[in-house]
């Protein structure tokens, strides 16, 4: 067995330095390299007796040897072809491999990294949380705008918050997306202004409507990990981002769990129709997983942990019952188990994102909430995809579920806490400007102003 070289592959690592990778191939590499240079000294002295040969030569001594230099130098070009492909190809693999990767923290460094202020103490009490979903880097960003004058003490960024779906093994335009979305002035500034606490959805992870077979999930993880300033060390090893934290005193805890439902998710069940692609799986026989089981387990452990109020978030909705996209109803068996592990809870609220509308759903006896805040900047309008709807009534689905009409403009949610009156009110509220509002209202915005808002109470343990 030949003995293993060191040698720097194209991974960038943590500031913009490569990573060591140790490679079984390195050897071959390095011969076809030397064999490569050997043609190009063997065509190069060719020529020189081509030079020093008398005129007086033959015309077929002559054809020859152009024909054996030609022929050199294409085999060059080839094997130098070869060479490259082999390179990039040790590169993809240096990245999806994480033991491949030197150091502790693994990430992948980005032109554009933002320095987003650090989540908060857990001793802080936690009194108003913006949160929302599916965010393009390509359009405008008024919303950062509106959120730093809601000035929240934290923001949850619950899935798609970039598009970056990955058409090539190097997940070119996922990077890009991370850099566009950085440069944004307004991005910038916010980032400044307040921290965020950020999980990802399917076109973040690289691939739309991804589940467990994405292959590129493993290159979004850390670059996710290393845009949001992620310790590494804080995400579950090769089981996705989920994560979650507790914030303020007994009497005013606060618990945030977001949870992961791509990494290791089993596949829906495709109906072959673009309008309604998925339909839920009834087969007691086909794979129905929506977490990972450790997933499951860690879930299980975070809920038995002491708070007075808990925000669960998932990335796609769980309660919607007549949802023909991505969503738990597709995976009954999973979600009768979340419901059953969360029944035992008091004070829990769900929050979603991915729909690109905003609503308000409840549980049929009215003890669980779930709120889907989608999209920040390109919600779905009446009459979109050729449906020519132009009322809630006629647009929006029947879900029994569902509390009011559904949220149309682009939007984003917020939870207030008056931890004093032990009562917390959750709303949808405008994510830019109204076309016109400046001129019909003096120079006022309505970016900001609640377009629906419910109330509750933190019912006692």
């Amino acid at each position: 067995m030949a003995k293993e070289s060191s040698k720097l592959a194209k991974a960038p690592g943590r500031s913009g330095k490569y990573a060591t990778v140790e490679s079984p191939d390195d050897v071959d590499a390095a011969t076809s390299n030397t064999q490569a240079a050997a043609n190009c000294l063997d065509a190069a002295n060719i020529l020189d007796e081509i030079q020093s040969t008398p005129l007086g030569m033959d015309r077929h001594s002559w054809q020859r040897r152009i024909l054996l230099v030609s022929t050199l130098l294409l085999s060059m070009c080839v094997l130098l072809l070869c060479v490259y492909i082999r390179n990039q190809q040790e590169t993809i693999q240096a990245l999806k491999t994480s033991s491949k990767i030197t150091g502790d923290n693994p990430t992948i460094s980005n032109e554009n990294t933002l320095n987003w202020l650090p989540l908060p103490s857990s001793d802080t009490v936690m009194t108003k949380i913006a949160f929302g979903s599916c965010a393009r880097q390509d359009m405008p960003q008024p919303y950062w705008d509106t959120l730093v004058s809601f000035q929240p003490q934290l923001v949850l960024l619950m899935g798609d918050n970039i598009y970056g779906d990955c058409d090539d093994s190097n997940c070119t335009k996922l990077f890009q997306a991370y850099n566009d979305f950085a440069k944004h002035p307004s991005v910038q500034g916010a980032a400044k202004q307040f921290p965020v606490f950020a999980t990802l959805d399917d076109h973040d992870y690289g691939q739309g409507d991804c589940h467990a077979d994405n292959p590129y999930k493993e290159i979004a993880r850390r670059k996710f990990a290393s845009f949001y300033n992620i310790d590494w060390k804080e995400l579950p090893k090769n089981d996705g981002v989920y994560r979650s934290r507790i914030f303020g005193p007994p009497g005013r805890q606060l618990q945030i769990i977001l949870l992961d439902t791509r990494y290791g998710r089993s596949p829906f069940q495709e109906t072959k129709r673009s309008t309604a692609p998925y339909t839920p799986i009834t087969d007691p026989d086909m794979p129905q997983q929506m977490l990972s089981e450790r997933q499951w387990k860690w879930l299980a452990n975070e809920l038995d942990k002491p708070a007075d109020l808990r925000v669960i978030v998932s990335s796609i909705q769980v309660m919607n019952d007549v949802c023909v996209f991505e969503s738990w109803r597709q995976l009954p068996r999973e979600r009768q188990r979340l419901y059953n592990l969360l029944q035992p809870h008091r004070n829990v609220i769900l929050l979603s994102g991915d729909r690109h509308v905003g609503a308000f759903l409840t549980s049929e006896n009215g003890g669980l909430t779930e709120v889907t805040a989608s999209s920040w900047t390109h919600a779905i309008p009446f009459g979109a995809y050729g449906s020519n709807c132009s009322t809630s009534e006629e647009c929006d689905e029947a879900d029994p579920r569902r509390i009011g009409n559904l949220v149309r403009d682009n939007h984003f949610g917020s939870l207030e806490i008056d931890w004093e009156s032990r009562e917390y009110m959750v709303a949808l509220r405008k994510a830019e400007t109204s076309y016109g509002t400046m001129y019909r209202h003096k120079w006022s915005s309505d970016a900001g102003f609640v377009i629906q808002s419910h109330n509750y109470t933190i019912s006692s343990i």
